[in-house]
């Protein structure tokens, strides 16, 4: 083989399967090095996300027992208000939330409805009206949440929290499901 072309130029000693074998070489590696990179990664951020969760329902395990577990009829009658219009209720809920830094982007996310279900173990007179407060909202901070159940907590108003459920997203913000009971005294002229 001759060592110039037509043109006197050399050739190149460089031959294209062992460009390509070279070119493989770097890049596979690379990749499986990559990809284990981020499953650690992903490991740790499922093991941090158990762990949160873990802390979670240990603080609303510590705040149910540190609660009355039996509810007496003054201790209800002593946390009712008069009877308020939802609207109402619904303007207290996210001034709760404000004070608490966390923000509502549509204020669908509230719904405020009269419960026939009683959430309490025992039995309510029937000049009690029980109102549920669904509230679906993502939050940056799990300390925004906890801010919210505290100022519920320091209500007058008797709050009682049925159901609270948080899920962590991809972008690191919690999506939090809560149900709340709110109960009222009829109004009665």
């Amino acid at each position: 083989m001759r060592k110039t072309n037509v043109f006197g130029k050399k050739h190149s000693r460089v031959r294209p399967f062992y460009a390509f074998l070279l070119v493989f070489i770097i890049i596979f590696p690379t990749y499986m090095m990559v990809n284990y990179v981020l499953e650690q990664r992903l490991d740790a951020l499922e093991v941090e996300t158990a762990q949160i969760e873990g802390e979670i329902n240990q603080l609303i395990s510590q705040h149910q027992s540190s609660e009355p577990s039996e509810i007496t009829a003054s201790m209800i009658y002593t946390g009712f208000e008069s009877h308020h219009f939802d609207y109402y209720l619904r303007d207290e809920v996210i001034l709760l939330l404000n004070m608490s830094d966390i923000t509502m982007k549509d204020s669908s996310q509230i719904t405020i409805n009269t419960s026939t279900n009683n959430p309490l173990s025992g039995n309510l007179s029937d000049d009690i009206i029980i109102k549920e407060i669904s509230i679906t909202m993502t939050v940056d901070d799990l300390t925004e949440m906890i801010d919210f159940l505290n100022l519920l907590h320091s209500q007058e108003q008797l709050f009682y929290i049925d159901h609270l459920q948080s899920s962590l997203l991809e972008d690191g913000s919690y999506r939090i499901q809560t149900t709340i009971y709110v109960f009222y005294l009829e109004y009665i002229n």
